[in-house]
């Protein structure tokens, strides 16, 4: 992901999780909240030592990632916090993969209603 597509500061996480509205499916809490003031979409991925060493935490984030770089709409003023559970971990990546766009989608049926 170009770093203009990506959080970079602790304070925009935290800003996301705090006042952002929350999707809870079963690889991933993802947060979510508008941003007027930067003009294209923001994503933060995250995940616990609960998943993992630092290699398997590692691998799972540039999963993630790699996903995201063919579905996300980078016009959309949003900021997203993926937060990736232990359970990720039982599901191949096509399942993974498909997870997530169902929790995408959801945000885009919840911002445009």
């Amino acid at each position: 992901m170009k770093r203009e597509f990506r959080l970079l500061k602790e304070r925009d996480y935290t800003l996301v999780i705090q006042n952002g509205k929350t999707i809870n499916t079963k690889s991933y809490v993802i947060h979510y909240l508008e941003n007027k003031d930067v003009g294209n979409v923001r994503i933060g991925v995250t995940t616990s030592k609960k998943t993992g060493n630092a290699v398997t935490r590692n691998k799972v984030k540039r999963q993630v990632k790699a996903m995201l770089d063919h579905r996300i709409e980078t016009s959309r003023e949003l900021d997203v916090v993926i937060i990736i559970k232990k359970n990720y971990l039982n599901y191949n990546f096509q399942q993974n993969a498909k997870v997530l766009y169902e929790g995408l989608s959801e945000i885009e049926r919840l911002l445009t209603e």
